[in-house]
């Protein structure tokens, strides 16, 4: 099974809008108005210092959601979503389903205008489930992701978080353009919250261990050996495994 993982933008956004590109290939169909995406809560009042998640909620197409590209647009100078320069953003994504269903899911910030940080955040991914008559994929409404947004403006400033849909594709590669519902973070003129960051704990330094001496010869037991046989089959099998599944989750996209 391929788990729902939290992964860079660079890394797995060009594979989800490739995936999305070669499905909608065959299919030029576009329904307007199928589905609905939102921000929850869609409006939350919080003194400066607070960290605020909002979740991005999907309501899937009649013939189901298995590719989603969707991003919030809000104002830096408000909000932010990495509290350290440089750092990743703060968000998660749904666990792992489980049963015959194959999905891969990320979330990430990038900066679109110019100065003042990351301005946008983007959650992303694919949902493919075999029903033994063809591929689903999202029949129910869920949240695809969770952006947590650490508030650091002035008192009474705020931050729309506006809903824009790239990509919405049911298992068939029709392309579905849902309706939208923003969100907004207002700063009242409580004081602020001051929460310390605190320092990464220092590395240990590492402690030698050796194998033992039989007469001058290093002795590594027949446990030790087949449990570095055993880790490296089940690195090779994850592997192939992971290769398979997303091999799996493209082909059933394509069969109904």
């Amino acid at each position: 099974m391929l788990s729902a993982i939290h992964l860079p933008l660079s890394a797995v956004f060009f594979a989800i809008l490739g995936a999305a590109l070669f499905l909608a290939a065959p299919s030029q169909a576009v329904a307007i108005g199928e589905g609905h995406v939102y921000v929850s809560p869609p409006s939350t009042v919080v003194p400066s210092g607070s960290l605020v998640p909002v979740s991005v909620i999907v309501e899937p197409p009649n013939e189901s959601l298995a590719i989603w590209i969707i991003e919030v647009h809000y104002d830096p100078s408000v909000v932010q979503l990495n509290r350290l320069p440089d750092s990743s953003a703060d968000c998660s994504t749904f666990p792992p389903p489980g049963g015959a269903v194959a999905t891969a899911a990320g979330c990430d910030s990038r900066d679109d205008v110019p100065g003042g940080g990351d301005d946008v955040a983007v959650a992303f991914g694919g949902w493919i489930e075999n029903t033994g008559s063809g591929a689903i994929g999202i029949t129910t409404p869920m949240s695809v992701a969770t952006f947590n947004f650490y508030v650091h403006g002035a008192a009474f400033d705020f931050t729309d978080l506006e809903v824009v849909v790239t990509a919405y594709l049911d298992p068939d590669a029709a392309d579905h353009i849902p309706t939208t519902a923003d969100g907004e973070i207002f700063i009242n003129g409580d004081p602020p919250i001051v929460t310390p960051i605190p320092p990464p704990p220092p590395t240990p330094s590492p402690t030698p261990t050796y194998p033992p001496m039989v007469g001058g010869v290093v002795a590594i037991s027949a446990s030790e050996t087949n449990a570095g046989t055993r880790t490296h089959h089940a690195l090779l099998a994850s592997g192939v495994l992971l290769f398979g599944l997303m091999a799996y989750a493209l082909l059933c996209g394509r069969v109904r």
